[in-house]
């Protein structure tokens, strides 16, 4: 994960491309993100515009997804996946009221054999394909009284394993890789 200033550059596939940000407030909406996009072995480049706020001060998270064909942009209203060769947008996760004010950027890990990306908020996990389109989308309630998700997502063979914490103690579930349901049970031992 990095970040992209709003007026700013950033690296992407070990420095062989480089992304640039101008951001422009929007009046009464969002502001809008203009992308460039330069491959620096055959100097092309590609330009995007998104409307998107950044996701904390003048900074937007930046997701590589190495393995796939897209990168994501977290800003303040969504999570955008971005194609890495035309800036085309893929797929868009709205986010809700204060969701992801409590941590610096999405959880994220990569199954790479599979070719996905799993990222979380403190509400919700969601798995990524490698063109960039949402597979699954799971959530919690996050009330004092419910569950919230806690920390980073691991993946255990072909499950998902989401800690949270509630304000009986901390848990987990085990979602499945390949459609987002829970696995069989849920557990109140955090260690197993």
């Amino acid at each position: 994960m990095m970040m992209l200033k709003t007026h700013g550059v950033a690296a992407l596939r070990s420095g062989r491309v480089l992304i640039e940000g101008d951001y422009r407030p929007g009046s009464g909406g969002p502001g809008l993100l203009l992308l460039r996009l330069q491959d620096q072995e055959t100097h092309e480049s590609v330009e995007g515009l998104i409307r998107l706020d950044p996701w904390i001060g003048d900074e937007y998270s930046l997701i590589e997804f190495r393995t796939g064909n897209c990168f994501l942009i977290c800003g303040a209203q969504a999570v955008v996946a971005v194609d890495a060769s035309n800036l085309a947008l893929l797929s868009s996760l709205g986010l809700e009221y204060q969701e992801g004010e409590t941590i610096d950027s999405p959880w994220h890990t990569e199954i790479e054999g599979i070719r996905l990306l799993i990222l979380a908020t403190e509400r919700r996990v969601w798995c990524v394909d490698e063109r960039g389109a949402i597979r699954w989308v799971w959530g919690c309630l996050t009330s004092e009284q419910d569950r919230w998700v806690s920390g980073e997502p691991a993946i255990r063979d072909d499950c998902v394993r989401v800690p949270l914490r509630s304000a009986k103690g901390d848990l987990f579930v085990d979602l499945q890789v390949k459609d987002g349901l829970p696995a069989p049970a849920w557990s109140s031992r955090s260690g197993e």
